[in-house]
């Protein structure tokens, strides 16, 4: 019973901090990025990741054979989400490709060697859904990274329109602006910006460059200030006035988001205290209930057979 009443404890304690923390502690995503970051940009200048060592080389290499599967295990949208998350790690698609093909033969094997020893069915079911898994993880953490990359984003606008607005007041052109901003910008919001002004340089004409921005990321801010500046720029509108008309646009979706965050994040605060923190809080009491019921039954009996003659 001791035992019992030990591991309800226990179990009430990690419930409750693990509800505690799910509310509480909400890490940055650059700093998630950066602790699960393959290839972050110091190490990768003094040291290869594995990746680039050995699973690029050889994903490059088998990709060729498996050609013909490609239209089964990537779906049409692959190449617009390589695009939304930026192309990270170097891939495109025939990469993409050869990373699913060994990360499916890989975990297929796992699957075998672990699900033979138990049956010849569990071992063709084991070695089939670790080889899918293996072959669809990559599409969904490319996913995962462009809709990160997008939000990312979405949340550089605002402050960048500000910028670009205060720049443009103070007297510089359009794209002088523009070229102080990615100077100054962190993240991918200056990437693209980045890839922007490199296009020109090469001589691509504007309008294309904006169209290319706009296929290369899906955040709907980003879509309504670009087409907003190119719309002004092809009429002769002032800048300026554009740039203030979208800078109050902009707060205004971003009170908007907020209160729709905040109006999303309270079922979940429900859904954890539900789950985790109610169920700590039962465990808690029962355990103390139960503890204090042995240690009386416990005194009773002492009490009986100890006077007994």
């Amino acid at each position: 019973m001791s035992l019992i009443v030990a591991l309800g404890f226990a179990v009430a304690i990690l419930l409750l901090f693990e509800g505690l923390r799910r509310i509480v502690q909400k890490p940055a995503i650059e700093e998630k990025l950066a602790q699960y970051s393959i290839l972050g940009e110091e190490e990768a200048k003094a040291k290869r990741s594995y990746f680039e060592r050995r699973i690029r080389p050889l994903a490059r290499k088998i990709a060729p054979r498996f050609r013909s599967l490609q239209p089964l295990i990537q779906p049409r949208n692959t190449a617009a989400n390589l695009a939304y998350a930026g192309n990270p790690l170097g891939l495109d698609l025939d990469l993409l490709l050869g990373v699913q093909v060994v990360g499916g033969i890989s975990l297929g094997l796992l699957g075998a060697v672990a699900g033979f020893p138990r049956g010849l069915a569990a071992g063709l079911a084991a070695t089939i859904v670790f080889a899918i898994g293996g072959t669809l993880y990559p599409l969904v953490w490319l996913d995962s990274r462009g809709k990160e990359r997008q939000r990312a984003i979405t949340r550089a606008v605002p402050d960048a329109l500000e910028i670009l607005s205060i720049s443009v007041q103070a007297g510089l052109n359009f794209d002088a602006a523009m070229v102080h901003l990615v100077e100054r910008l962190e993240g991918p919001l200056a990437e693209e910006l980045g890839k922007f002004f490199r296009e020109l340089r090469m001589g691509i004409p504007r309008g294309e460059a904006y169209s290319r921005l706009l296929e290369r990321n899906n955040s709907e801010e980003l879509h309504a200030v670009i087409g907003a500046i190119s719309q002004a720029q092809q009429l002769g509108v002032p800048i300026v006035k554009t740039l203030q008309e979208q800078a109050d646009e902009m707060r205004t979706r971003r009170l908007q988001r907020a209160k729709e965050e905040g109006a999303k994040a309270s079922p979940k605060i429900a859904l954890v205290t539900t789950i985790l923190i109610a169920p700590s809080a039962m465990c808690l009491m029962i355990s103390t209930l139960l503890f204090h019921i042995i240690v009386e039954v416990g005194s009773q009996l002492s009490v009986v057979f100890g006077g007994a003659p």
